[in-house]
């Protein structure tokens, strides 16, 4: 995993006088608005649901949250069968047959209806809050420089300070809300992940 640390070592060297605190509210800023905007960060795993269960607790990473649902694919002995992604509030526990639908919040998952002991396979698109320590070093790998420049353009654009530079600022903007939408855009495509196994909290509660 690359840590805050990693970014905030490299940019000591651009911003000397500022306090290292700042540098990494700037880091846990621009960290935060990358991966909420870019919707880069996907998780995927594979979970077992128990059969009267309907809420599953994800075991994602530290300070993330779920901020989109993408997929979950309920796999039976002789087909597989994608649910409808709606809100928590919206599960349905009346209907007659297997599981139709599924919401999320936070790092819970619901599914409605689970009538016997079967696997799906899951996929959603997490958000980190402004607590944040830890990337993954795959995504710090792709995206190390657009979330620096993030980070930069938040520091140079504090007027008044030793490091003021708006020209630089804007320079940076530039490069950050250019790798956005180019991260945006890669993770709309369809990519081929090996799915891993995940364990969870079973219980029942709304």
């Amino acid at each position: 995993m690359a840590t805050v640390q990693d970014w905030v070592d490299d940019l000591n060297v651009e911003v000397p006088s500022c306090l290292e605190l700042t540098v990494e509210r700037a880091v846990r800023f621009s960290i935060q608005d990358f991966f909420s905007k870019s919707e880069a960060w996907a998780y995927e795993a594979s979970v077992s649901l128990v059969e009267g269960v309907v809420q599953y607790t994800l075991p994602i990473p530290a300070n993330t949250s779920i901020l989109a649902n993408r997929y979950v694919k309920v796999k039976y002995d002789n087909h597989t069968e994608s649910l409808i992604s709606t809100l928590a509030r919206d599960i349905n526990l009346n209907i007659t047959g297997g599981p139709s639908s599924f919401a999320s919040k936070g790092s819970v998952m619901f599914i409605d209806n689970v009538n016997k002991n079967v696997t799906c396979d899951v996929g959603f698109t997490l958000k980190p809050n402004r607590s944040v320590d830890e990337v993954p070093d795959d995504l710090a790998d792709d995206y190390f420089e657009t979330i620096r420049s993030g980070a930069l353009m938040r520091l140079k654009s504090m007027v008044g300070k030793d490091w003021e530079d708006l020209k630089g600022a804007e320079k940076h903007q530039y490069i950050f809300e250019t790798g956005v939408a180019l991260a945006k855009r890669e993770s709309k495509k369809l990519r081929s992940r090996v799915r891993r196994p995940a364990r969870f909290n079973k219980g029942f509660a709304w």
